[in-house]
């Protein structure tokens, strides 16, 4: 957090290591939901997750080196934005939106 605050300060992005961020986007009009961002690992190196519509970042919150594909596919200066497509009908996100979606349900019908 502190690192993020003195680029943000200082109006320098750092390098490609310091938040390495990895763009993917689900291929499905139903993979347009917002869920909470979570931590989670890649290769022993900590990432955060976040939600964009059908659209995730995956960025680096750990010192440890990108790990090499996740390195390849970072968003970097004067290089090509790369965005991994998935599908979102045998993602893990389909299973937490039907579940979230079911609760709700439920919920609704003890009110």
């Amino acid at each position: 957090e502190n690192i993020a605050k003195k680029h943000i300060e200082n109006s320098n992005p750092g390098t490609k290591e310091d938040f390495s961020v990895v763009v993917s986007k689900f291929t499905h009009p139903l993979a347009k939901n917002m869920l909470d961002p979570y931590l989670y690992q890649k290769s022993r190196v900590d990432y955060a997750r976040f939600y964009f519509a059908d659209y995730v970042a995956d960025i680096k919150v750990d010192n440890k080196p990108t790990p090499n594909l996740m390195s390849k596919l970072s968003i970097a200066e004067n290089m090509p934005l790369y965005i991994i497509c998935k599908k979102f009908e045998s993602s893990q996100e389909l299973t937490i939106a039907k579940d979230i979606m079911r609760q709700s349900k439920e919920g609704e019908s003890r009110r």
